[in-house]
């Protein structure tokens, strides 16, 4: 018999004739010259998924050589797919004897991580509520979407789609998204995407009267709005608007109910009172 790796089988024949399948185990023989008295060491311990690449050619641990290896030893698993595979490790002793390889199943779950994405305006007034568009792709059916609205770690809703939200102030606030595929299982795969968004207050629209507010034949009467950075201004008599009055002042020479809306940055404010009946 050759040194090394060798197969035994056994089959067995009952009274009334018919034999059993065979059993087959596999031994190694040691060479009489390299037996010894003492209790060899634990010199190498190697590792393979699957497919036995040959003895010597696995996938080695580092391991201090002793009598016994008590230690955690992680093999990467960064090659495998989801589905079942054979984890098999074998080691060779100080007289460089290989062991059979122990070999056990497992299985690695599926989990792709999601590309989040959102979209939404970043700049808007104080009172609009704020459309998100959940662009997120890569997911499962396991896909879980939470919303932190201030990135502060409090997660103020969930949602499978779009949503929207009304801040109750101005500022600048950073949005987070979380997307997790496969949530239900301990290991859901997670990524982030975030939208940083301006609320503005909204611009002062109030109608100071200069004077008595009261309109003498041939003459008017002045009145203003407050000035800001970036404000433009529209003025209004009875209900509709008066052509080229994008100024914080105007003077109006006749009776009727006036209003100004004051617009910044773009994005329109609301009317705000202000308005003034002129006899």
């Amino acid at each position: 018999m050759a040194q090394g790796f060798n197969r035994i089988s056994f089959r067995v024949k009952d009274s009334v004739g018919v034999w059993s399948q065979i059993q087959t185990k596999i031994f190694y023989k040691l060479p009489l010259l390299n037996l010894v008295s003492s209790t060899p060491k634990v010199k190498r311990i190697e590792y393979f998924f699957d497919t036995d690449p040959g003895v010597g050619n696995g996938t080695p641990f580092s391991i201090n050589q002793s009598d016994t290896i008590n230690q955690i030893l992680n093999a990467s698993m960064t090659s495998l797919d989801s589905g079942f595979h054979f984890l098999s490790i074998r080691v060779m002793d100080s007289i460089n004897v290989w062991s059979i390889a122990l070999t056990d199943t497992f299985r690695v779950l599926g989990c792709n991580t999601p590309s989040a994405s959102f979209s939404g305006l970043q700049s808007i007034c104080l009172g609009d509520t704020i459309q998100l568009t959940n662009n997120t792709s890569g997911t499962d059916q396991y896909i879980n979407y939470q919303w932190d609205m201030d990135n502060n770690g409090v997660n103020e809703f969930s949602s499978l789609g779009d949503t929207s939200f009304l801040f109750a102030a101005a500022g600048t606030y950073k949005i987070k998204l979380t997307a997790t595929n496969s949530s239900i299982f301990s290991f859901g795969c997670v990524d982030t995407s975030y939208l940083t968004v301006v609320v503005h207050p909204l611009p002062q629209a109030i109608v100071t009267v200069y004077g008595s507010g009261t309109i003498c034949p041939g003459g008017y009467v002045s009145m203003g709005a407050p000035t800001g950075l970036g404000n433009t201004y529209k003025w209004i008599k009875d209900g509709v608007g008066i052509p080229n009055t994008n100024t914080a002042v105007y003077n109006a020479y006749a009776n009727g109910n006036y209003a100004v809306k004051v617009t910044r940055k773009r994005i329109d404010s609301k009317i705000l009172g202000s308005i003034r009946e002129l006899v």
